[in-house]
């Protein structure tokens, strides 16, 4: 077993991760997170997802009439972060090296 039998809970905790420091908005999640090859797309379902599980939280403020939403992490959130960090660990020690193209 490797790593790649996380992906589909890798793209949730890494955003979870890239809200680790504090709220952030959709644009520089989406910067942070986008070398992983996660989509705008995939980022919006993750995110609506993530809020829906009570971990996330989006607050919607207007700066003049710019609408800025900003996303957080709720306590149950902040409580995962060692979990995140953990898997992050166990993947690096168990990355296979990439296969030859046949």
């Amino acid at each position: 077993v490797g790593p790649d039998v996380f992906d589909g809970v890798l793209d949730d905790l890494a955003a979870l991760g890239a809200l680790e420091d504090g709220p952030s908005g959709f644009g520089a999640l989406l910067r942070a997170l986008a070398p992983d090859g996660l989509t705008r797309t995939m980022l919006a379902s993750t995110l609506r997802d993530l809020e829906a599980d009570g971990v996330v939280r989006k607050a919607e403020r207007w700066q003049g009439r710019v609408r800025r939403v900003d996303w957080s992490l709720t306590p149950d959130g902040e409580e995962l972060l060692p979990v995140f960090h953990a898997l992050m660990v166990w993947c690096a020690r168990h990355e296979r090296p990439a296969r030859p193209a046949r």
